[in-house]
């Protein structure tokens, strides 16, 4: 692991301390409104845990990797903030609790992880069987995730790992997850799962755009955090073509999250996903800008989306 000093618009303990406000002001009205509730409090705290987690991910994968510029607090404050917006304008309003949406978010970050993990050509393969497999074993909770496959198969070309080796694993994952659901589908003589599996791709690829005030608001906070974001990427003068071509690649991500969440907003379920690409792609920006620009768009995203949060 590095060490490296804080070089960022804000403080450690000042991006600490805004943390914990946003992380109050997302969750305790939920935990208020459920208090009665032991079954709401466990789904509302694991989805805290797994937003803090997500948070944890990206700051100590930083350190191993080192694909942002100066070491920050920014994801956990950002991963809590991008979380809060997430739940804006769903017709379910408790999408903060522990859901299928969190589901997209692990399996897409951490397939993402295992893709660009550097290794050497014996574990290549295996790397991309364990990123395809995650990514197949998500998309029995949300079919959505097969577009991300193809997006996949772009960043085995991008890391180096595009070999016939590479391919067969990659293919191995996918199906892998399948076979496995249908041996269990066979042996419970469960084949109801089929039908509602099939009623769940229908739904998922069902055009069902944002339709109140709140859902375009937060849909336009992604969408102009990914685009101040995404300045950082043409900017970038690191020789590493490797480090580069990962936060290239998360911003990738990060489109395709955007547009199938514009396109399926009702179904509220790649609201999280995107919330957790936002926060990759926004703090690599903070990593590398500290200029006046860059302090006036932290402070109005935070004050803008606190109100949206706090409105909804």
């Amino acid at each position: 692991m590095r060490k490296s000093k804080n070089k960022t618009i804000l403080s450690s303990t000042t991006v600490l301390v805004l943390s914990i406000v946003v992380g109050i002001i997302v969750w305790l009205p939920q935990l208020i409104n459920d208090i009665s509730s032991l079954n709401a409090w466990i789904t509302n705290l694991v989805g805290l845990a797994i937003t803090i987690l997500s948070g944890a991910f990206i700051f100590l994968k930083n350190r191993e990797i080192r694909f942002l510029k100066h070491e920050t607090l920014f994801p956990f404050l950002f991963i809590l903030l991008f979380i809060g917006i997430a739940q804006t304008g769903q017709v379910y309003p408790k999408n903060i609790q522990f859901n299928v949406g969190y589901v997209g978010l692990i399996c897409t970050s951490t397939a993402f992880y295992r893709l660009i993990y550097q290794s050497n050509k014996f574990m290549d393969p295996w790397h991309t069987m364990e990123s395809m497999m995650l990514l197949s074993a998500g998309s029995l909770f949300m079919p959505i995730l097969w577009v991300f496959i193809p997006i996949f198969w772009l960043g085995m070309e991008v890391f180096n790992k595009s070999s016939f080796r590479c391919i067969f694993s990659s293919f191995m994952g996918l199906i892998t997850p399948y076979i496995l659901s249908l041996g269990v589908i066979y042996l419970m003589e469960a084949e109801d799962v089929i039908c509602e599996f099939y009623e769940a791709i229908k739904s998922a690829y069902t055009i069902s755009l944002p339709n109140n005030l709140y859902a375009w608001a937060g849909l336009i906070i992604f969408f102009i955090s990914s685009i101040i974001g995404a300045s950082s990427l043409f900017n970038q003068h690191d020789d590493r073509r490797y480090t580069h071509w990962i936060n290239n690649f998360g911003g990738i991500i990060l489109l395709v999250s955007i547009i199938l969440n514009f396109l399926f907003y009702n179904d509220g379920i790649l609201n999280i996903t995107t919330a957790f690409w936002a926060t990759f792609l926004i703090t690599s920006y903070y990593s590398n800008s500290n200029n006046l620009f860059s302090k006036i768009f932290f402070w109005l995203l935070l004050i803008i989306s606190l109100g949206v949060i706090v409105l909804a």
